[in-house]
């Protein structure tokens, strides 16, 4: 089975750059969150070379070009058909490297309008590190309310993360109740006499097997237990998925901290805790 694919379109270069921050030196990376483990391949796509096929295949496709190269921009454009529908559900970024300016205006509504989250940022060095450093991370990342700069290219890897569809996706299992064994039935020793008569064994107690024992009654409250946290984890990474195609950055930090209180409180974490 081929790993799904994260596109880098655009100029190349910048795909260049990107690529050793994001995955080894065999171009597979592995997004690992709390929830879930998945393993992904990106590719450099130039946009000479860039196909409907290819796009239409990819689970995630991130466009890359310079602020001052408006020709690159102007040739992505093209790439992108105006759907009709909703369009996949995939990561879908347009990464302007570069100062912000009000000349990214029309950028951003291009962008809003054919479903493709806009970020502008800087690539220089230390930049690329932080992005290796949270990309080697995993789980040991602090989640939702991660201090992300709006305009940083960490943005990139946290839409990564958000997704929650990959084809590679394999969940983590939730602690699971642990059964408690009855303690083994040892047979009663008798005394040794020595002179005297030992007691008999007390007698056995009769049980009704028609109703069910206090384990089986803490087993099934287990159970139930389990299957509603199931629930609500998977209403949660619903709601993730909804907050990463939010455009209003202040409106998107304010939803991921209202989620991470929710999840907090479904994972039985104290506010005050570390």
């Amino acid at each position: 089975m081929s790993l799904p694919t994260v596109l880098l379109v655009g100029d190349s270069a910048l795909g260049a750059k990107l690529l050793p921050a994001l995955a080894g030196s065999d171009a597979v990376g592995t997004i690992e969150t709390k929830y879930y483990t998945a393993h992904i391949e990106y590719k450099v796509l130039a946009l000479d070379s860039a196909d409907q096929q290819q796009l239409d295949a990819a689970e995630a496709v991130i466009f890359v070009w310079e602020v001052e190269q408006s020709e690159t921009f102007k040739l992505i454009q093209g790439l992108v058909r105006d759907e009709e529908e909703e369009g996949p559900d995939r990561v879908q970024l347009c990464v302007a490297v570069g100062a912000d300016s009000e000349q990214l205006d029309g950028a951003r509504e291009w962008c809003i309008d054919h479903g493709y989250e806009f970020l502008c940022c800087p690539l220089g060095g230390d930049d690329l590190q932080s992005l290796k450093e949270r990309s080697s991370a995993g789980d040991r990342r602090t989640g939702l309310l991660d201090d992300v700069p709006e305009n940083s290219i960490l943005r990139l890897m946290e839409a990564l993360e958000c997704h929650s569809s990959w084809s590679s996706l394999t969940a983590k299992k939730p602690a699971a109740a642990i059964a408690v064994e009855p303690e083994q039935q040892q047979p009663a020793k008798r005394a040794e006499t020595n002179g005297y008569t030992p007691l008999p064994d007390a007698p056995k107690a009769k049980c009704d097997v028609s109703k069910p024992t206090g384990m089986e009654k803490v087993h099934d409250r287990i159970q139930d237990e389990d299957l509603a946290e199931a629930d609500e984890f998977e209403k949660l990474a619903h709601e993730m998925k909804e907050v990463r195609a939010m455009e209003d950055h202040a409106a998107r930090r304010d939803r991921a901290c209202d989620l991470a209180m929710r999840l907090a409180s479904a994972l039985g974490v104290d506010s005050d805790s570390d």
